[in-house]
């Protein structure tokens, strides 16, 4: 039997895609530890990191000769280059490391293309541990750390599935409540049904009470200029990030996030509303009001926006 909206299976998603940013970090902490070890000639070690980094530094200590004469000996290195070239050798290696950094710090909102980016480098990063850095000497400590390179890289495939899972179940849901809301009654200004009838049919011109005939009533025309209905007033007191606000034909439009909830607010109340999922997908809220459509929403891509019969009027970059 098919299940549906199985709330376990978005909780293991969130925690997969949790799980595969928190590997990371310690990736990033590790290898940046591993990175000042290398000043050390005794060669200590963290396993658990990204290993090119590392190697790139100790080259770069070794062929630069900065470590001490009896160690450069002992690793044959008689003509080494001059000591600024280390500032290239320690350079790549920190690019490496920030890019891995970068791609903890912004995952953080789901920009599943980082971890992507984590994901490709530490595969080559796999690639070169196994080429160069398998030591027959130290067999168990080398296989060690292959192991563990391999178990970052299904962590963080499991973490982009996982986001890739969430979104599209977050489009299903948008999809679902946009479907419900169409099939649902419609009502002209939150009071009586709307008229079911074709596009400018009229009441009967003989009232019920058999006086006067009723002026000719414009369905259509009526439930285009009446007000959406109200669904609150809008609560001043919970915790809420305004996203766009903006005075407008003389109506005071917000557009804000209040606890989990978006919302369209006018002039004090609540027109419309919507709750995001895990990941926040493109959508827009809308009220019509004294004769005119408001619109507020995201764009699904960068941008929060406040249009009014079709025009925009706001729109601000959403960084976060």
């Amino acid at each position: 039997m098919k299940t549906v909206n199985n709330p376990f299976n978005v909780k293991s998603s969130e925690g997969r895609f949790k799980s595969a940013r928190a590997n990371l970090l310690i990736v990033v902490v590790l290898t940046a530890i591993n990175m000042v070890l290398a000043f050390l000639p005794e060669g200590m070690y963290f396993m658990f990191s990204a290993y090119l980094p590392y190697v790139l530094m100790v080259w770069g200590l070794m062929f630069c000769g900065l470590y001490p004469a009896e160690v450069l000996n002992e690793l044959g290195i008689a003509n080494p280059m001059p000591k600024p070239v280390f500032a290239v050798f320690a350079g790549a290696a920190v690019l490496i490391l920030l890019i891995y950094l970068f791609a903890w710090i912004f995952s953080k909102k789901n920009r599943v293309g980082w971890l992507i980016a984590a994901l490709v480098c530490f595969v080559i990063d796999t690639v070169i541990l196994v080429i160069i850095g398998f030591d027959p000497g130290r067999v168990f400590g080398s296989v060690v750390n292959i192991v563990f390179h391999i178990w970052v890289i299904v962590s963080l495939i499991l973490g982009i599935v996982a986001h890739f899972k969430l979104k599209k179940a977050a489009e299903k849901a948008a999809a679902d409540k946009a479907a419900e809301k169409s099939s649902a009654p419609e009502t002209v200004d939150g009071s009586f049904p709307a008229w079911s009838g074709e596009a400018g049919a009229v009441l009967p011109e003989e009232n019920v009470s058999g006086g006067a005939p009723a002026e000719a009533v414009d369905w259509k025309k009526r439930e285009e200029s009446a007000n959406s209905p109200v669904l609150r007033f809008a609560d001043e007191d919970v915790k809420s990030r305004v996203f766009l606000e903006t005075v407008v034909l003389g109506h005071t439009v917000t557009y804000r996030r209040a606890g989990k909830v978006n919302e369209l607010v006018i002039d004090g109340k609540v027109y419309d509303e919507t709750v995001p999922a895990f990941i926040e997908t493109a959508h827009t809220l809308t009220a019509r009001v004294d004769g005119h459509v408001f619109e507020a929403g995201f764009d699904g891509v960068s941008s929060s926006f406040i249009d009014v019969d079709g025009e925009n009027v706001e729109r601000k970059l959403r960084v976060f």
